[in-house]
């Protein structure tokens, strides 16, 4: 597919998905989707400036990435999985850790996609030392709440322990402002 829809102001867009399966009688299938949001910009200052998400530095960035997103997806997602277990499996298995713990510490994670945080290129301006994090790990900013819209507040960083790499990027960050 290469196509590219714009909207104008005020139109919306919606979209289906069917999948169809010819099997013969007692036979099982399956289907495998993916569901990707393409949207390679980011707006701060009133839409006066723009920055590209940072998944943006393997992808298209005209806003019509989400075949190659889906593809990627549904080739990785079996390893992904694979890895998350094994990840989490030692904390989950340790008994000296109480469960409300270990359910904190995992189930809390959706703070990181869903609560406004956003994970963007360091711009080519800024003129970044050559050994700044920023370069390789681009800038990764979370915000307070939906209430209170601050990014990066020191009272809600322990969500960027959970990525090291990215938590060093912030500090120089903050440590340049």
């Amino acid at each position: 597919m290469n196509h590219i829809l714009v909207l104008g102001t005020g139109e919306q867009l919606a979209c289906a998905v069917s999948v169809k399966l010819s099997l013969q009688g007692g036979r099982t299938g399956q289907a495998e989707l993916a569901l990707v949001w393409d949207m390679p910009n980011i707006h701060f200052s009133g839409k006066r400036k723009k920055y590209r998400r940072f998944y943006t530095k393997w992808f298209p960035t005209d806003g019509a990435g989400a075949p190659a997103l889906s593809h990627y997806v549904l080739s990785n997602y079996e390893r992904w999985e694979k890895e998350i277990e094994l990840w989490q499996q030692p904390v989950l298995q340790d008994a000296s850790l109480p469960d409300w713990y270990k359910s904190a510490l995992f189930n809390e994670l959706y703070f990181v996609a869903d609560g406004g945080s956003v994970w963007f290129l360091a711009d080519e301006a800024e003129n970044l030392a050559i050994d700044d994090p920023r370069l390789e790990y681009g800038h990764f900013a979370y915000l307070e709440g939906h209430e209170y819209r601050m990014y990066n507040t020191y009272d809600v960083h322990f969500y960027a322990f959970i990525c090291p790499s990215l938590t060093l990027a912030q500090t120089s960050a903050g440590s340049s402002t």
